[in-house]
């Protein structure tokens, strides 16, 4: 990939569920179709020849494998929702691999309920290097320079917890978004490809639905909406029937480019 060329990958794009539900006999869970088949959230950010992985869910292991990822140059944390973070663990044979920690991008609260619910992973290690290291986010900036690469960020809420979008040149990354501010649409002036979590037509008390996130777009003049992290009753092919030509469904291993300049 050409270094002036951004690429987004899209690992997993189910609600916190998965698709299909356990236990579900729902026409999407049980169907065939191969973009029905989602996992929990997760993504590989690839920009200035360097890889970001976006969460780590319960099902990076499998995802990591799919996409044959051996190395990432650090991790961007949305939040410490479960099925955002839960495979921590699982991304410790990278840092045993490079013999050095995995750098960590996260908001300060993240990073305590991190240390408070996975406090074995962050331990000092004697015989070897530390797991992770961490880079707060600054709460009164909207620009980090993580591991070398410039991004920017904004902030939103999601059941009283601050949860952190990423911009990088003209794409967008915001998920788990239900309450926000008027200053998102500042902090998206200029991007021409947003992926936003819609969790289905209706709204639930943590995600808003397909239409407030098409509202958002609209307002903040977005030229390409794509939905993640949808739930079990969005079944692919029947909905992207009904969306309007900017807008699309995402689905697992779908890739996105971008401008990372712009």
């Amino acid at each position: 990939m050409p270094e002036k060329t951004g690429k987004y990958t899209f690992f997993g794009t189910s609600a916190s569920m998965g698709i299909p539900v356990v236990g579900c006999s729902c026409d999407v869970c049980l169907s065939k179709e191969k973009r029905n088949k989602r996992t929990r959230p997760a993504g590989l950010l690839e920009v200035a020849n360097k890889k970001f992985l976006l969460d780590a869910g319960p099902d990076i292991r499998l995802q990591c494998l799919e996409h044959n990822i051996k190395d990432v140059d650090g991790l961007m944390l949305t939040h410490t929702h479960y099925d955002h973070v839960a495979g921590l663990d699982e991304l410790r044979v990278i840092s045993f691999r490079k013999k050095a920690p995995i750098p960590i991008l996260a908001t300060h609260q993240a990073i305590t309920d991190l240390k408070s619910k996975m406090g074995y992973l962050f331990e000092p290690k004697k015989e070897r290097a530390d797991t992770f290291s961490f880079q707060v986010l600054d709460n009164n900036a909207r620009e980090a320079e993580f591991c070398g690469v410039k991004f920017s960020y904004l902030f939103y809420s999601q059941l009283d917890m601050v949860v952190v979008g990423y911009r990088v040149g003209d794409f967008a990354f915001v998920t788990d978004i239900k309450d926000y501010d008027d200053s998102i649409y500042t902090s998206l002036s200029g991007v021409k490809t947003l992926v936003l979590s819609a969790i289905n037509f209706a709204p639930s008390r943590a995600h808003i639905s397909i239409q407030e996130a098409q509202d958002i777009a609209k307002k903040a003049k977005i030229k390409r909406l794509i939905l993640t992290h949808v739930a079990h009753e969005i079944g692919y092919l029947d909905v992207s029937e009904v969306l309007p030509n900017n807008v699309e469904l995402a689905y697992d291993g779908m890739e996105v480019t971008f401008d990372p300049s712009a």
